[in-house]
């Protein structure tokens, strides 16, 4: 596990110039992305570097993760702590307190073939939601990225979300 890390990471280094950014999609590429959001194959790999369960009440003050089976992990990467929410049907997101929204857009759009979806300005957060192209039109899933807008509390603070085949608009 920690052969394909350095392996992604060192491809990442040229992605961003935001240590945290280029960590949170190194950490979206292997643990979500490369396990197709299965929830058991995400923990084992998380609980492996190091990564903590989280109390079941953190799990349940999101509602998507209370409604599907959620568990809730806190993961030091590198210098930064990192929280991940998988879901039973599949759904994988971390939350980053530190990196730059800017980076990690520019880094997923260099990282994968992407067609943006949708944007949702109407709440305290900015919600992006891109598919991953496939070859020949296969479904391989999607991203969403929440940016919590400047003012409501967590300023900077952002999650990135994969969301498995089948599970896309």
């Amino acid at each position: 596990m920690k052969k394909i890390l350095a392996v992604i990471l060192t491809f990442g280094v040229h992605l961003t110039t935001n240590a945290a950014a280029k960590d949170l999609l190194v950490l979206i590429d292997s643990l979500c992305v490369g396990s197709q959001g299965k929830a058991d194959v995400v923990e084992k790999m998380v609980l492996a570097q190091g990564g903590k369960r989280l109390p079941q009440s953190f799990v349940d003050a999101d509602p998507v993760g209370a409604k599907n089976g959620g568990r809730a992990f806190s993961l030091k990467f590198n210098s930064e702590r990192y929280f991940i929410m998988i879901t039973e049907p599949g759904g994988c997101g971390i939350l980053s307190q530190t990196s730059n929204a800017d980076e990690v857009r520019s880094g997923l759009v260099k990282l994968y073939e992407l067609k943006k979806i949708d944007v949702d300005s109407s709440g305290p957060q900015v919600v992006t939601t891109w598919k991953i192209n496939g070859p020949a039109g296969s479904e391989r899933g999607g991203f969403s990225l929440n940016v919590v807008k400047p003012g409501f509390g967590a300023d900077g603070a952002l999650s990135l979300g994969y969301i498995p085949p089948g599970f896309m608009k």
